[in-house]
């Protein structure tokens, strides 16, 4: 089975707090899109989306969805570009029309031309995160000069659209970048779907494949066949009933369902009967994946096979949403990624070899996981290294200390062997992130990601070390000043894997130092510098070697410091001239956390701190 790019969630009855821990336990179990629902008169989306990102730190957050009749598209575009620097940029903004009951009939506001609206809603939105001034003459809405006072986090914010009918789901596929399908959403819906999808993109000039399709799916599975089935029913009798009053509806003709069938169940409703006896197995088979595991199963596989790229299991009132959390993670989400799990290095390899760069490996997925969430990567397969053993070692042999690629941060911080091979080793491993991060991730895995601000490489590069690639073809060792190329690329061929990495064990008469600045402990360092430098008889540097993280395209190894130390003895004039040495090897981009001047500066702040740590002096001013 295949084809899901992610699953997602989402909740609406449950309450904020609960929802909060629900996002947490969702985001630990892998799910990629936290859904938000704003279905009249529940808890209001955007308030309850920021207290899902702040409770979540990789999954996405996604409305689902918000209409332009409560709300203008300008307050729509102020307030989502404020949910985006809240979640830091993993939001998708999901826009529908809504319900004509709520919003014209109880809420007694006009419900115009829900299609224009629409459309007007995603260009005047777009047009204002894009930092536009903007004039509107539409259909529905007009706006004179409407321009955000401050810049959107992202100028190009994913939009999707929760429509239902062929003219808007045409429209669908010429703007939006995906669709939200609704609840009761069935296999040949999804084609009925999918076919106008592709009708609007060909229109538009576009390929079907940049429309991501999600859809909101009743999902009850249990071991418990006829629990899981029953529990459904209640809900599904309640969206039923409803859709009796719209018997013309593509959501129950595309799935065969007449009036006729669904008229009994519109009248026992309208007398405050709920119509569960009236809900066949049939209607269950085919609005709702109910049942066993094995069940659900093929039920989920024939709307992925419709066309669904992300499953979203939706609430059913009364059941517990963390059982429908869990659930879903067990008994689904295994079966429907493109995934692989080798048990050997030879399996992993070959296939490496057979999907090329369609595949990514993974390690700890500290990177990987985080980059999927944000669309920043969408491999079709993922090659699951944490099963070959063979992989993780440390080991000391022939001067040189030998690491598994896929050795754990935490490992190489509390190893006797890393410790006494390269004390700078376990210094750097301790400032890696958090301890839950620093047991998942791994030494290979942070290499291979080759983040210019990460530890891991600028240590490697610092210390002249060795990395051992291997594919079907052979193997080949490179150092690590040649393996990275710029920021998140490497001399690794797609069907290669790094396997080891080979250190220099320390000299005796050595002393290093690192240093680093950060937002917080744990986070990405703006600038950090590792040094060793081995000391002769008198106290003198016979050799040094220093390396610049976060201040150039990849880590930056600064041998005009080398000759700068040469036979010094920490003298504050030689460990400032080897600061300044340092700054100018550095080239640093500019962003939010810091401008290349600064950071350039803290270079040169940084390479003083670390000498005089070397060399044992005590600090002093910069």
């Amino acid at each position: 089975m295949g084809g899901v790019k992610e699953f997602g969630l989402g909740f609406e009855t449950v309450d904020a707090r609960r929802q909060m821990g629900c996002a947490r336990l969702a985001e630990e179990l892998g799910y990629g899109t936290y859904w938000v629902p704003e279905d009249y008169f529940f808890r209001g989306a955007f308030a309850l989306a920021s207290a899902i990102a702040c409770s979540t730190r990789t999954m996405r957050v996604g409305l689902g969805v918000v209409n332009p009749y409560t709300r203008h598209p300008a307050l729509i575009a102020m307030e989502f570009a404020a949910l985006t620097e809240i979640a830091e940029g993993r939001t998708v903004l999901g826009i529908g029309a809504g319900v004509r009951h709520w919003i014209e009939t109880q809420m007694r506001i006009p419900y115009t031309k829900p299609t224009a609206a629409m459309r007007e809603t995603v260009d005047i939105v777009r047009r204002l995160f894009r930092g536009e001034s903007v004039s509107y003459q539409g259909k529905v809405f007009r706006t004179d000069a409407a321009k955000l006072s401050f810049p959107a986090l992202r100028a190009e914010m994913p939009i999707v659209l929760g429509v239902l009918g062929p003219k808007n789901l045409e429209m669908a596929g010429e703007m939006a970048d995906g669709v939200v399908l609704s609840a009761m959403t069935s296999p040949a819906y999804v084609r009925f779907a999918v076919e106008h999808l592709r009708r609007g993109a060909e229109r538009a000039g576009r390929s079907l494949e940049a429309i991501e399709v999600a859809a909101f799916l009743l999902i009850s599975c249990s071991p418990d066949e006829r629990a899981a089935r029953a529990a459904v029913k209640p809900f599904l009798a309640t969206l039923l009933a409803i859709m009796a009053g719209m018997p013309e509806s593509p959501l129950v003709t595309a799935a065969g369902m007449t009036a006729d069938e669904l008229r009994p169940m519109g009248e026992s409703f309208a007398r405050g009967e709920l119509p569960v006896a009236r809900v066949t197995e049939r209607m269950i088979d085919t609005f709702a994946i109910a049942g066993s595991p094995e069940r659900c199963r093929e039920g989920l596989a024939a709307i992925v096979e419709a066309g669904v790229r992300h499953p979203i299991a939706f609430e059913i009132p009364g059941v517990d949403p963390q059982v429908t959390i869990r659930s879903v993670h067990e008994h689904l989400m295994p079966h429907f990624f493109l995934y692989a799990c080798p048990r050997s290095l030879e399996e992993a390899l070959d296939l490496a070899a057979a999907h090329g760069d369609e595949a990514k490996l993974l390690a700890g997925g500290q990177s990987l996981v985080a980059m999927m969430n944000l669309r920043l990567a969408e491999p079709k397969v993922l090659i699951d290294l944490n099963r070959v053993a063979e992989l993780c070692f440390v080991r000391r042999e022939n001067g040189s200390l030998q690491v598994g690629a896929m050795t754990r941060h935490r490992q190489m911080e509390v190893s006797p062997t890393v410790r006494e091979a390269e004390p700078l080793l376990s210094r750097v491993a301790r400032e890696i992130g958090h301890l839950a991060i620093r047991n998942r991730g791994t030494i290979g895995g942070s290499l291979a990601h080759a983040d210019p601000a990460a530890e891991w490489p600028l240590v490697a590069v610092t210390l002249d070390a060795r990395l051992t690639l291997r594919s079907t073809a052979g193997v080949r060792s490179l150092r690590a000043r040649e393996f990275f190329q710029g920021p998140l690329t490497t001399r690794a061929a797609p069907t290669e894997i790094l396997t080891a990495i080979t250190f220099p064990v320390a000299p005796t008469a050595c002393r290093f130092a690192f240093h680093e600045l950060c937002r917080r402990p744990g986070d990405f360092a703006i600038v950090a510098v590792a040094c060793r430098v081995t000391l002769d008889a008198a106290g003198a540097a016979r050799a040094a070697t220093l390396g610049v993280g976060g201040a150039h395209g990849t880590p930056l190894h600064v041998p005009e410091v080398e000759r700068v130390l040469a036979g010094s003895r920490g003298e504050e004039a030689a460990i400032r001239e080897a600061g300044e040495a340092a700054a100018r090897a550095a080239e640093p981009g500019g962003d939010v956390h810091g401008s290349a001047d600064y950071r350039r500066q803290m270079v040169a702040v940084l390479t003083r701190r670390a000498l005089r740590h070397a060399f044992g002096h005590p600090e002093v001013p910069s």
